[in-house]
């Protein structure tokens, strides 16, 4: 049997005895017969026991032409730069009505021509109205997940460090040579206080309005720049709707997979000479698995500290595995050569598709995972003295 359709069959055996509890009262034959049949719903439409709640969804858009094609979309936080399309919507008389499954809280994409705008849905009625062509300016009603993400953006964004780190970003983009590498150096420090102030906001959010379903969001927001101990404090203290829709099925997923303790999942990727490369190759080492990208400014800014890290530590059981998020091999061979990388590097030139990555949710770049000899995942994102420091006591 294809392995594909074993697995379906299997989550659908799953979500059905959770949903309905009716095996007691059908025989074998009718059982699998019922599990066949939905496991090609499943392989047609992977979301489908993701979902939790049904919500009907009416969109009103008079100034769009009759016909228009709209497409709701759907991103599995698993596999974020990956969107699963659902059936397309098509406009009449300047509206259109889909019912659709979904977590409370889930976040989706309304897509029209190039035009993407993300909005989040929760059991019940959902109005969208789309007053002109563009999708920036339509309005989500009945949706208090959507409401509350509103209120935390409005807010967040008027607080001093996200406006330094806007103007730092857009400072940087406009310069070029050696002053572009200068406002990198400043806005890489910039974003470092704006991580840690991002997730003190989030966190003051979330205990001030426990009930809210976004707030498995806006964790997962900042999950990487809190202790793994707060973290899973804050995690079980989420109310059963936030933990239930994608954003708490991720992060639950991380607690029990890719954060401190867990067991790093193995993968094999070609390095650049066409060898394949497998984690488990360095089992036995401290391994530093670095994400990172040739076209990743401040990427290339921690290089340094990288090799620094390297020299002084490779004779002592330490090792580095660069994972490159890029598409083009040229730029990434020739930053290799040129930022003197001499560890080992792979790559399946995806960009952020890249299967190791996804295997890691990595969400931005430049990040690492430092792994045990035992092959457990030590920490998270460590870079500069903090990298140092942790394999100085570690190598001690």
């Amino acid at each position: 049997m294809r392995s594909d359709l074993l697995a379906a069959i299997l989550r659908v055996d799953m979500c059905f005895s959770f949903t309905f509890k009716m095996g007691a009262f059908m025989s074998k034959i009718s059982i699998l017969r019922t599990l066949l049949l939905w496991s090609f719903v499943v392989l047609a439409f992977p979301g489908f026991c993701f979902a939790q709640d049904a919500v009907q969804v009416e969109i009103y858009a008079p100034k769009l032409p009759d016909g228009s094609i709209l497409k709701i979309s759907w991103q599995d936080p698993l596999k974020k730069f990956i969107p699963v399309d659902l059936p397309d919507l098509n406009l009449s008389d300047g509206k259109v009505t889909r019912k659709l499954l979904t977590g409370n809280g889930d976040r989706f994409f309304l897509k029209y021509k190039d035009q993407t705008q993300g909005f989040y849905l929760e059991k019940g009625l959902i109005k969208i109205t789309i007053p002109d062509t563009s999708l920036t300016d339509m309005v989500v009603m009945g949706s208090s997940a959507q409401r509350d993400v509103d209120l935390w953006l409005a807010a967040w964004r008027k607080e001093p460090i996200y406006v330094a780190a806007r103007d730092a970003q857009n400072y940087m983009m406009s310069q070029t040579g050696n002053d572009k590498e200068r406002a990198a150096n400043t806005y890489d420090s910039v974003k470092r206080i704006f991580d840690l102030k991002k997730a003190e906001f989030n966190l003051k959010l979330i205990a001030a309005k426990p009930l809210s379903f976004v707030n498995s969001m806006l964790l997962k927001e900042v999950m990487l720049f809190i202790p793994h101990e707060k973290l899973t404090e804050v995690y079980h203290q989420l109310n059963g709707d936030a933990r239930s829709n994608s954003y708490g099925k991720f992060i639950k997923f991380y607690l029990n997979n890719l954060s401190e303790g867990a067991m790093a999942a193995d993968f094999a990727q070609k390095d650049t000479s066409g060898n394949l490369v497998r984690l488990k190759d360095f089992r036995g080492k401290y391994l530093l698995v670095d994400f990172w990208a040739s076209w990743c400014i401040p990427c290339r800014q921690d290089n340094p500290n990288l090799v620094r890290a390297y020299d002084r530590f490779k004779s002592h059981n330490f090792e580095i595995l660069g994972v490159s998020l890029d598409d083009k091999r040229k730029l990434w061979v020739d930053a290799i050569r040129k930022d003197r990388l001499t560890w080992t590097h792979v790559s399946d030139l995806k960009e952020w598709k890249n299967e190791v990555s996804v295997k890691y949710a990595i969400q931005s770049v430049p990040s690492n995972v430092l792994i045990g000899p035992d092959g457990r995942i030590i920490a998270r994102n460590l870079r500069g003295d903090a990298l140092i420091q942790a394999l100085e006591k570690l190598l001690k």
